[in-house]
């Protein structure tokens, strides 16, 4: 691959070049599942969890927060805003409750994406406990006065407890069983390059953190850099 072959490019477009160069080659290995996706496997799954997104209502704009350990949903997730135009916000493991709820506000995150937790901290009970309201929430969108924004709570990597309206992750993949392809094609056709497709958050040692925007083009050719200094 050559500089030339990125100028341009999206999150999601990068997926699509390297799938038609090397379908069969591996993209994503995770032992602790067994798992192996080639390009070509990946690629659909990316597809399903975009179509995915976009039945949830997530247009090209909207954030889309991702809070747990390193999984293989959060790649997913990566590359599948970057084929809908969604912003995906990175949350720190380490936060407790009113860290969880300053970034959920401070992002107008639309949808969160969370793992059960990590060492001895359970998220869907941080999480409860930034969101009382949670508990009290019919299924379906989420309605909360202080997180207008955000309308629903997805758990990766495990069923979710019968009581609270959080779906997992099989449900919203299903969901986006009703999306065709064309729609899909065509959110990605409407993507820049120069969009924003990122936000992280600085650690905010003296402040409050601040979320910092990266565009399609920051990421990709930050990997492609990082790749020719490394000679991969």
């Amino acid at each position: 691959m050559r500089p030339e072959d990125i100028e341009g490019l999206t999150v999601g477009g990068l997926l699509d070049l390297v799938h038609e160069r090397r379908p069969d080659d591996e993209a994503l290995v995770y032992p602790d599942r067994s798992l192996r996706y080639t390009y070509a496997q990946f690629r659909e799954v990316v597809e399903d969890c975009g179509r995915a997104l976009m039945s949830l209502g997530i247009e090209k704009g909207d954030h889309v927060a991702v809070w747990g350990q390193n999984v293989p949903e959060w790649v997913t997730l990566q590359f599948a805003t970057g084929k809908v135009g969604a912003v995906l916000v990175t949350i720190n493991p380490a936060y407790k409750s009113h860290e969880l709820k300053y970034v959920l506000d401070q992002s107008d995150a639309a949808a969160l994406f969370l793992t059960e937790g990590i060492r001895d901290a359970n998220f869907l009970e941080i999480l409860q406990d930034a969101v009382p309201e949670l508990a009290e929430a019919d299924d379906g969108k989420l309605s909360i006065e202080e997180l207008p924004f955000l309308e629903h709570v997805v758990l990766m990597g495990a069923e979710p407890p019968t009581g609270l309206p959080v779906m997992s992750f099989g449900e919203f993949l299903k969901s986006g069983e009703n999306v065709s392809d064309q729609d899909l094609r065509d959110r990605q056709d409407a993507l820049d390059a120069e969009d924003v497709i990122n936000m992280q958050y600085t650690s905010g040692t003296t402040g409050f953190p601040k979320g910092v925007q990266l565009t399609h083009a920051n990421i990709v050719k930050n990997a492609f850099y990082i790749g020719e200094c490394m000679k991969l």
